[in-house]
């Protein structure tokens, strides 16, 4: 670490998260340009802000990157908002029915609901529908990734995680994959699905962990830039 005096700069908020698990300090720029440090137990306060410092340039670059992002406007849970599904994005109608259902129909998603103008009730119904079709699209593809890449077929849970797009539970051999990963092309959903079959052999993002991922999946920057690129736009909130 340099030797320049933390007191004499200005450190921006951030969060941090220190856990027994990690060998090492990492920064993250998250969507909303707020930061989130990660840092073993053992590492002083001290040292964490050093890192945050001699990584201050990085950390401005990143920021901007972000704002060039594309972005998804505020939900309002109506007609008219715009929501991906593999890649593509489709228009939300909602109308009224006696009975819950989603059609995928010409560039739209319709919603048939009791009360359309009932936006708690429009987003749970949404929800539901996504978290049963990502399940019924990566329960299969999981199966014949985890085949291929010589592995006992995981657990999946779709979970409702806003900044991973997965997790592994290497021990437990569960795999967590986010609901809005449906929002991401097919190609992409392939790269996050081996990627986290990859951690169940390394848990950590070594040299060992890249070469096997890009053992199965050989463009796996491009789609990992990709990702990053359309964080903001493949989401619900």
């Amino acid at each position: 670490m340099g030797q320049e005096n933390t007191q004499q700069v200005e450190l921006p908020d951030y969060i941090l998260r220190r856990t027994d698990r990690r060998r090492s300090v990492a920064i993250l720029v998250l969507a909303d340009g707020s930061l989130e440090v990660r840092a073993p137990q053992r590492v002083s306060q001290r040292f964490i802000e050093e890192f945050i410092v001699e990584r201050m340039d990085w950390i401005e670059r990143k920021k901007n990157e972000r704002k060039k992002r594309p972005q998804t406007a505020a939900r309002t849970w109506q007609t008219g908002d715009i929501f991906y599904l593999t890649g593509q994005p489709y228009q939300l109608i909602v109308k009224p029915s006696s009975r819950v259902s989603v059609e995928v129909s010409d560039g739209a998603l319709v919603l048939y609901q009791t009360d359309p103008t009932n936006t708690e009730r429009v987003r749970h119904n949404l929800m539901q529908w996504y978290k049963e079709q990502a399940e019924q699209e990566f329960k299969p593809r999981l199966a014949r990734f985890a085949n291929g890449m010589e592995e006992k077929i995981p657990e999946l849970i779709i979970s409702n995680a806003k900044q991973r797009w997965g997790s592994c539970q290497a021990k437990k051999r569960i795999i967590r994959l986010s609901v809005r990963l449906l929002m991401a092309s097919k190609e992409v959903q392939d790269y996050v699905i081996i990627h986290e079959l990859a951690h169940l052999k390394h848990m950590d993002h070594s040299s060992d962990f890249w070469g096997r991922v890009a053992q199965f999946c050989k463009n796996w920057k491009q789609l990992e830039e990709t990702l990053g690129h359309h964080a903001q736009l493949w989401r619900f909130d």
